[in-house]
């Protein structure tokens, strides 16, 4: 009878010895995954935080990006402002280049009339006038 019983208890001894087995197998599994899962939560954890930064360097860019736009707008207004000015001024030096210019031709027409009627007299001609005296 024990042989009897040694026979059913073996491979049921087997069974037993194969679930253990087969426990600490999953219990090592769950450990590896546990392990895994650490580790994946922490990488996770550290990827948050450099989408963070990079969140907020994208905004400080846009905001730079915002100033920038804003300064060439006001630059490119003081350029038009000076080209205005530049204009105003070519427009009142031409207004005055050409008063001096008329003033100029009047002086050189007044000139040239005073000239005509005061035609130099020629030393040939006083002696022949003081001759016939």
């Amino acid at each position: 009878m024990f042989e009897d019983l040694e026979t059913v208890l073996a491979p049921l001894e087997q069974g037993v010895e194969n679930i253990i087995n087969q426990i600490q197998q999953l219990r090592q599994g769950k450990q590896d995954l546990e392990s895994q899962m650490t580790q994946l939560s922490d990488e996770l954890g550290q990827r948050d935080k450099k989408i963070e930064q990079l969140e907020t360097q994208v905004a400080q860019l846009e905001y730079a990006e915002s100033e920038l736009e804003t300064l060439n707008a006001k630059r490119e207004d003081e350029r038009q402002e000076a080209e205005r000015e530049r204009a105003e001024i070519r427009i009142r030096l031409e207004g005055i280049i050409e008063l001096l210019n008329g003033f100029t031709d009047k002086s050189e027409t007044a000139d040239a009339a005073s000239e005509s009627s005061k035609e130099p007299v020629s030393t040939s001609d006083t002696l022949s006038v003081s001759e016939e005296s």
